[in-house]
């Protein structure tokens, strides 16, 4: 039994240590990465593009933009931003000033959605339409299906992703 419990205390602690290195690891790295529970006015300094996305859906939704730095570090982004923001059923406007080469994933996902429930959005780099899509669930979903719409983007302000 002393042995069992030595055991389960040098896991807890191995855990404690990897978990530390990690935090201290992504702060000296020069990896920057936050997150937050609006979708931002503006990205870190903007200046690049405009960024405007609007949505409707039938149900209460999230909508979930992840930006990052096209610039890398050993393959990982130098800064990222995750943002997400829950909305209810109609339609909603974001603008958001986003830097010069910075791309990312956008994903409106609509909660509980039944047969019918519609979810649609034009995303627009200044002027230019990135993405126009219109989307209606066809029957119930079933055990790990989601229902939503999603663009990926290198970076916002070249505007080369196709309808």
């Amino acid at each position: 039994m002393n042995s069992l419990v030595k055991r389960v205390l040098l896991a807890g602690a191995g855990m404690v240590l990897v978990l530390g290195w990690w935090t201290i690891e992504g702060k000296f790295s020069g990896h920057a990465t936050a997150a937050s529970d609006k979708i931002p006015a503006k990205v870190w300094e903007g200046g690049g593009t405009s960024l405007t996305i609007e949505t409707e859906s039938s149900d209460p939704a999230v909508l979930r933009v992840f930006f990052e730095s096209t610039a890398k570090t050993n393959g990982t982004p130098v800064r990222s931003l995750d943002s997400f923001e829950k909305i209810a059923a109609g339609r909603h406007t974001w603008t958001v000033d986003v830097p010069a080469t910075v791309g990312g994933d956008l994903e409106l996902k609509a909660e509980s959605p039944k047969a019918g429930s519609r979810l649609s959005w034009t995303v627009r780099a200044d002027n230019k339409v990135l993405k126009q899509e219109s989307e209606t669930l066809d029957g119930a979903l079933r055990g790990n299906e989601a229902f939503f719409l999603k663009l990926e983007e290198d970076d916002f302000s070249l505007g080369e992703s196709e309808q």
